[in-house]
């Protein structure tokens, strides 16, 4: 059986290399659902409690929320860096399709039974998977 959260998170990032508009810094209200799998328990007929899973998808998301998330090697990191912004660096540009990957991991780290992980940029574009991929990853990170 599967269970799902959705939350929305403000995240800047831009696509380094990329030859158009995302190549400049900007950002999104992403709109994330977690789907988890497993089987009900006998006693109360829960999968997991969805209070427990809000709150380790909250532990997952908050170093995102608010926070600009670059590639390694990206230029503008120096200047984040400089001011003392919130932000995250990725092994992989941080499209919507390695995030989905991201927070698969992240979520799987938790020891949860993660079936997918849908990320939306806007109401109109989504990201799923439903695998892990290891070389997407967190290099480092400040606030």
């Amino acid at each position: 059986m599967d269970i799902s959260i959705q939350t929305e998170v403000s995240i800047g990032h831009r696509l380094y290399g990329y030859p158009g508009k995302c190549s400049n810094l900007h950002g999104h209200n992403y709109n994330f659902e977690f789907v988890i799998n497993g089987n009900p328990d006998v006693a109360l007929g829960l999968v997991m409690d969805f209070k427990d899973l809000k709150a380790t998808i909250n532990t997952v998301l908050e170093p995102f929320d608010h926070a600009m998330v670059l590639m390694e090697g990206d230029p503008f990191e120096d200047s984040i860096r400089v001011e003392r912004s919130k932000h995250l660096i990725l092994s992989v540009n941080p499209s919507a399709e390695n995030l989905a990957s991201l927070m698969f991991n992240l979520l799987m780290n938790e020891g949860l039974k993660v079936c997918c992980v849908r990320v939306r940029e806007t109401s109109d574009s989504l990201a799923q998977t439903d695998r892990v991929d290891r070389d997407v990853r967190i290099i480092r990170g400040a606030e």
